[in-house]
């Protein structure tokens, strides 16, 4: 059976991925009925062109320009909204540019196992980096403790313990459909009807806790998100994020988010929101000794050197 799939794909300045991506690898996707919208967030180089001239023709594949950069989850909910009301598809897949999938009927068998799953919300097949099961496949919504815990480099080394349990550990699960809170970003599936229901993304993000947000809304609604274990796709890491933003700015952006998710999501005011703020000022500071400190045995190797010089 050929399924309607839409698939949404933002880019912002690395058409490159987003070429590979779709030409050699949702396109080659089988027992579907697949419809492609890319979706570019302004970029500032010459993506828009790049893309619209190698997809001219191509049917099933169209570039959307979004206008204006207003975020991950803005540009996700430009191509959502465009595949259910002009294209009608049955099922939404959510996929980043920088992953690889080795199965050519990846997507048929993830949309057939979400047919079969117990009041499905989001289904994703397992993540691997490095040929290993990421532990970013999948997590628990954090609680108030794991949450400021986990906001500072020192307190998640001192707490690794305590931290490790809002992780899942898939090897341990014996069958091959595990639930889950909250699925990774990168590549995951859902109907139509859930989106519509859920309200997609939620635009107050720029970036990051969209999956934690999006988490949150399956569990009010008395939904599930679950983890096929038997399918797999591949992450190479993000480069868009990178390409615009230092350090510093994505933790202030991340700051946001999360702040976003707390207020808005878990009605948690001034008592959590006041020690989120300050643990993040900490946590640049921590930032920036780090950078000191991967300097250092290069300032005293060259040192050594200059002293040996004759």
């Amino acid at each position: 059976m050929n399924y309607s799939v839409g698939a949404v794909i933002v880019n912002y300045n690395n058409y490159w991925d987003t070429v590979n991506f779709v030409s050699n690898h949702l396109l080659c996707q089988q027992g579907i009925d697949l419809k492609i919208v890319i979706v570019d967030n302004a970029s500032t180089n010459n993506s828009i062109d790049i893309l619209k001239s190698i997809f001219q023709g191509t049917e099933n594949v169209q570039i959307i320009e979004a206008g204006e950069n207003r975020g991950y989850a803005c540009g996700n909910n430009i191509g959502i909204r465009h595949l259910i009301d002009d294209c009608g598809c049955g099922y939404i897949l959510i996929a980043n540019n920088d992953i690889e999938l080795d199965d050519v009927r990846l997507i048929n068998k993830l949309v057939e196992k979400y047919n079969g799953l117990d009041k499905a919300a989001f289904a994703a097949p397992i993540m691997l980096e490095n040929n290993k099961i990421s532990r970013n496949s999948a997590w628990k919504l954090p609680t108030v403790m794991s949450e400021v815990l986990s906001s500072s480099y020192c307190f998640s080394f001192l707490f690794h313990g305590y931290l490790s349990r809002f992780s899942y550990a898939f090897s341990k699960y014996k069958t091959e459909v595990v639930p889950v809170d909250c699925v990774a970003g990168s590549f995951f599936l859902g109907s139509s009807e859930v989106f519509e229901k859920l309200g997609s993304f939620d635009e107050g993000t720029f970036l990051y806790y969209e999956e934690n947000i999006l988490g949150q809304k399956v569990k009010d609604v008395n939904l599930n998100s679950y983890i096929i274990k038997n399918l797999a796709y591949n992450h190479r890491g993000a480069k868009s994020i990178n390409t615009r933003y230092c350090t510093s700015e994505k933790y202030d952006i991340r700051l946001q988010s999360k702040l976003c998710y707390w207020k808005k999501y878990r009605k948690k005011g001034f008592l959590l929101t006041a020690p989120l703020r300050i643990l993040h000022c900490l946590n640049i500071v921590e930032i920036q000794i780090r950078g000191c400190l991967r300097k250092l045995p290069k300032i005293v190797s060259n040192k050594f050197f200059e002293n040996k010089t004759v």
